[in-house]
């Protein structure tokens, strides 16, 4: 499980930590597990090369906007595999909704973005403060 704590609703993303979480899980050089919101908001942002402000409608994106965001980043990953496969135990109702929810995503943000292509020297600013914390180069 990629949880310490499962979340039951939307509330329990709102301090930004499942999801910093499930973000180190499949991108552990590039996303801190020690994350608040914001931190999550300004990590995406520079994962997606500045194009999170596409999915965004003021200047602070929703819990619900930042989760999409963050399961787009866990299918356009070296360990989609995984990340398909634990939707793929879903129910068909709850795969339509993620399916949606990545075309939306998608539609907005994917275009042009190689993730596994990019040098580290792209790492987020928490990946490279936690990475330094754990002594990691």
């Amino acid at each position: 499980n990629v949880l310490r704590t499962p979340v039951q609703c939307i509330d329990d993303l709102e301090d930004g930590q499942a999801l910093a979480q499930i973000l180190h899980h499949f991108l552990p050089d590039r996303f801190s597990i020690r994350s608040n919101l914001s931190d999550v908001q300004t990590d995406l942002d520079v994962h997606f090369q500045g194009k999170l402000v596409l999915l965004v409608n003021d200047d602070r994106a929703s819990v619900a906007t930042l989760a999409e965001a963050v399961l787009f980043a866990a299918i356009d990953c070296p360990k989609k595999d995984e990340a398909v496969a634990a939707i793929l135990t879903l129910c068909e109702e709850h795969q339509s909704a993620i399916k949606a929810i990545l075309q939306h995503v998608m539609s907005k943000i994917a275009g042009g973005v190689a993730h596994s292509a990019r040098p580290q020297e792209h790492r987020s600013p928490a990946a490279q403060k936690d990475r330094g914390q754990r002594g990691v180069s």
